[in-house]
């Protein structure tokens, strides 16, 4: 069955965002995503962690983070997908002494050629992981 296209939406948004700052939960009661900010402690924060931390029957699912593997991985499939040419050479170079994909995320966030097509990138693979999680909960 093809998931409701919102679900998948939002679910995207949140393997899309890859910060620390904010944690997310698929709730699969309501087929909606909760989030967390991390560094607040207002009330209406603390009642949904309350919620979260209280659910016994498995109720809202953590949406993971990548691990350092996987954004590596990505930014390897990033650069295959170039077509040859100075940008691609120069992220070459860059992957080969970045041991933790922090100078190559920088550069993909600052570049304004590159910006635009890492964006579309990591959202389509967002779309297909988002995907892949629905079908593991099926």
């Amino acid at each position: 069955m093809e998931p409701d296209p919102a679900v998948l939406e939002g679910l995207a948004a949140a393997f899309f965002d890859d910060g620390p700052e904010r944690s997310y939960y698929y709730d699969r009661d309501t087929e909606r995503m909760v989030s967390v900010a991390e560094d607040h402690d207002d009330q209406a924060t603390l009642e949904i962690i309350w919620r979260l931390e209280a659910d016994t029957r498995n109720r809202f699912v953590p949406v993971p983070k990548p691990r350092l593997e996987e954004t590596l991985d990505e930014q390897d499939a990033f650069l295959e997908a170039l077509p040859p040419g100075p940008l691609r050479k120069r992220l070459e170079k860059l992957i080969e002494d970045d041991p933790d994909g922090s100078k190559v995320a920088l550069l993909l966030v600052r570049n304004r050629e590159l910006r635009p097509e890492w964006r579309r990138f990591r959202a389509e693979r967002a779309r297909v992981q988002a995907r892949e999680f629905l079908r593991r909960l099926e």
